[in-house]
Formats: structure tokens, C-alpha cells, sequence
């Protein structure tokens, strides 16, 4: 009966110790796709700010233009399109 309750005890730790090893990679690639959204997010505010203040668009791409377009495209979309709009914002409210 003791052997079997020390086997029992050394999968838990196992078990445990796999958890944690797995919360740890979780945590990085959630650190490293967080890192590149907030990368994305600030170069989409720059783009922006340098379309509006030089009214030329930021190498080669009109940032305003394909925003206004995305809204656009939610708008026509109807429920879908506000329902699409309140998960990029939860998403994007994350922090």
C-alpha cells in the first residue's frame, strides 16, 4: 500500500511539474504575439499621424484609406460587422 501511494505522490509531482513547463511556454508565446500587437498598434497610430500631417502616404500605403475602408466593410456587414467591432475591442482592451 506505501509503494503504491509513493508512486501516486511521484506522477502528481510529474504532473505538476509538466503543468508549469507548459503555463511557462503558454506565457511566452502569450508575451511575444502581445509584444506584436502593440508593435502593430503603434506603427498603425504613426502611419496614421504621418498620413494626416504630410497628406502623403506612408511608403507607398495609404494607412487612412484602408482603415476607413475596414470600417467600412464592418459597417455594410450589419450585426456581424458590430458584433466583429466589440471583440476587436475586448480584444484590444486586454491589458
Amino acid at each position: 500500500m506505501n509503494l503504491w501511494s509513493t508512486s501516486n505522490h511521484r506522477s502528481k509531482k510529474t504532473i505538476k511539474k509538466k503543468f508549469r513547463t507548459m503555463e511557462k511556454i503558454f506565457d511566452t508565446i502569450k508575451g511575444f504575439f502581445g509584444g506584436v500587437s502593440e508593435l502593430l498598434l503603434t506603427l498603425l497610430s504613426v502611419g496614421i499621424l504621418v498620413q494626416v500631417l504630410f497628406a502623403e502616404p506612408v511608403f507607398g500605403i495609404d494607412v487612412i484609406g484602408n482603415v476607413t475602408s475596414i470600417i467600412n466593410t464592418l459597417g455594410d456587414s450589419g450585426f456581424v460587422g458590430l458584433l466583429a467591432v466589440i471583440v476587436l475591442v475586448k480584444l484590444l482592451d486586454r491589458k
